[in-house]
């Protein structure tokens, strides 16, 4: 009877065990599945805030390219650069050979050459005044100096150069390229800052229509 008793104990301990793993494996089993699903019920909410932000990334791109990016717009003072180009080496040595060239009329007795050029010094220093203090244009400055106002605006990283703006929209921006002009002349630093301060001096009106006729 004592054995049966102890053997009985033995198979219920052993019944037990077994209850309790097979609890244990059917209670991780069920925590596993709650587990996979909510895995699964998160799942699709990651993939729509995954594909929406990747549909936010597209459209911000999208719209970036489609942007403006904005014009600049290079503007310059006529009368800065006049006084640049007045001072440089180039007009100095054009000076310079019309009054060698006057001595050398002078000295051959031709004195139709001497009185051409007798009219062409005192006019060219004349536009060059009216160009300096006043607003005549600098078109004859700047005709065929393409290279130099190309290099203007790469210096300067603008889109276009004009003398003035009157009025310009959204997106443009103005951007002053006096000095960069002066400094394709090679002047020297003095001239620069005649350049600089000459922006703060108003214009002198020209008294009547100065024409090259």
């Amino acid at each position: 009877m004592g054995f049966e008793n102890r053997f009985a104990d033995k198979f219920f301990m052993l019944f037990q065990l077994k209850g309790n793993l097979y609890d244990r494996c059917v209670s991780n089993q069920v925590y596993r599945t709650r587990e996979t699903r909510e895995k699964m019920r998160r799942q699709p909410l990651s993939m729509v805030l995954l594909v929406i932000a990747l549909v936010g990334t597209s459209l911000m791109a999208a719209e970036a390219a489609d942007a403006p990016t904005g014009l600049r717009v290079g503007v310059y003072d006529s009368r800065a650069v006049a006084l640049a180009y007045g001072r440089c080496g180039e007009f100095q040595a054009r000076i310079a050979t019309l009054r060698a060239d006057h001595s050398a009329a002078e000295a051959a007795g031709d004195s139709a050459r001497v009185k051409e050029l007798e009219t062409e010094g005192p006019w060219l220093q004349e536009r060059m005044h009216m160009q300096v203090f006043g607003n005549l244009p600098i078109d004859d400055i700047l005709e065929g100096r393409d290279e130099l106002i190309a290099e203007v605006a790469r210096a300067t990283g603008v889109d276009v150069i004009v003398p003035s703006v009157a009025w310009s929209g959204e997106g443009v921006e103005i951007v002053d390229v006096t000095e960069a002009f002066a400094t394709q002349f090679e002047v020297d630093e003095q001239t620069l800052e005649m350049v600089r301060q000459m922006k703060d001096v108003e214009p002198v009106q020209l008294p009547f229509d100065f024409g090259d006729e």
